[in-house]
């Protein structure tokens, strides 16, 4: 669909364990919708007796189309494209209309930003294909240290304005050659965009998966929470393996890590999450971050925030803001695996 596969497909997929132990609800039938967007897998498991799993997939992949068309960056016209490809001068403004999926998104990811301390920073883009996660074969150049001083310049979120007139809404930028790159809060919005279209629908009981970015509301087919799992993070794994698993009501859980999308150029690893205060990729004993939110778009974005602050950042990051639920997987002081969990968080196993 034209997203960047390799830094969509990075962040640890999640399993989804159907852990459940009563009798199906009478009337009611399961169904199961699979399909791709945004350069990876879409899964929605839900409960109705009165839909289609064909009708309500093609209405979901047209959603899907209108989102990918609004903030793929593959997309030349899509309007992070043009926003992007806008000109600035002295002499004038480019200001670029944009959708309502857009908005949305630009706004919730200035409240992230900020709420971050900045670790989260939409802007990263050009040190992203600086180091080859982007647009560039991975490893094929690094920036030396003149061209990551260079391109940290261009790390300037607040560079970007949002202004509506008479019910439009345009964006323009105040710094030439900034770029937005909403890689790390996309998959959760369309997550999120996809339960409002089933809520919507009278579709109560669902769980949604893009990529491994989650959502769930009510329970499954056989009246049990949903469940769905973390993964170990782990670069040397043939196969993935479960690492724990906890039960997801009406919240939406996403995972950051470096063990999936990285190479390694004279024996040094280069993995994906840049740190826009450094400029360099985040090098740190954070393995694995999982954030569980109200929805799924701020779950994406503060994943990746945690993932460039490290294990004391985060930890101190996640008891100032209690409305947040976390599990950190990280390497202690003998290489060994430990973790951190937010004390409401409900596990089942581990």
């Amino acid at each position: 669909m034209g997203w960047r596969v390799a830094i969509l497909s990075s962040i640890a997929i999640l399993s989804t364990l159907l852990l459940c132990y009563s009798c199906s609800p009478p009337g009611n039938s399961k169904l199961h919708i699979q399909g791709e967007t945004m350069g990876t897998y879409y899964s929605i498991r839900c409960i109705s007796k009165e839909h289609n799993a064909e009708a309500l997939k093609k209405s979901i992949d047209s959603l899907l189309t209108v989102v990918n068309a609004s903030m793929s960056t593959y997309e030349p016209n899509s309007n992070i494209s043009l926003i992007n490809k806008a000109e600035v001068s002295p002499e004038r403004s480019t200001w670029i209309k944009i959708d309502p999926h857009m908005n949305r998104v630009f706004r919730a990811a200035k409240h992230l930003h900020q709420l971050s301390n900045k670790h989260f920073d939409p802007t990263i883009m050009p040190l992203v294909n600086a180091y080859g996660f982007g647009y560039t074969e991975k490893g094929a150049t690094l920036p030396d240290e003149a061209a990551i001083d260079s391109l940290l310049q261009l790390i300037d979120f607040d560079s970007f304005v949002l202004r509506t007139r008479t019910d439009t809404t345009y964006i323009c930028k105040t710094t030439p050659h900034t770029q937005l790159d909403f890689s790390a809060i996309a998959k959760g919005y369309g997550v999120d965009q996809i339960c409002e279209f089933l809520y919507n629908k009278g579709i109560k009981n669902y769980l949604v998966d893009i990529g491994g970015e989650l959502r769930a509301k009510g329970k499954n087919h056989k009246s049990q929470i949903w469940s769905v799992g973390i993964d170990t993070p782990s670069d040397t794994l043939k196969q993935r393996q479960l690492h724990t698993a906890l039960r997801l009501d009406d919240r939406g859980i996403a995972t950051s890590g470096n063990y999936r999308n990285f190479y390694v150029r004279d024996g040094v690893k280069y993995a994906h999450t840049i740190d826009p205060f450094s400029g360099k990729p985040a090098s740190n004993r954070l393995l694995s971050a999982s954030i569980v939110a109200y929805n799924c778009m701020i779950a994406d974005a503060l994943a990746t925030a945690c993932m460039v602050m490290g294990v004391e950042k985060a930890i101190q990051f996640v008891e100032e803001n209690q409305q947040l639920e976390a599990y950190f997987i990280y390497s202690d002081e003998k290489g060994n695996l430990s973790t951190y969990q937010t004390p409401s968080l409900e596990i089942i196993s581990q």
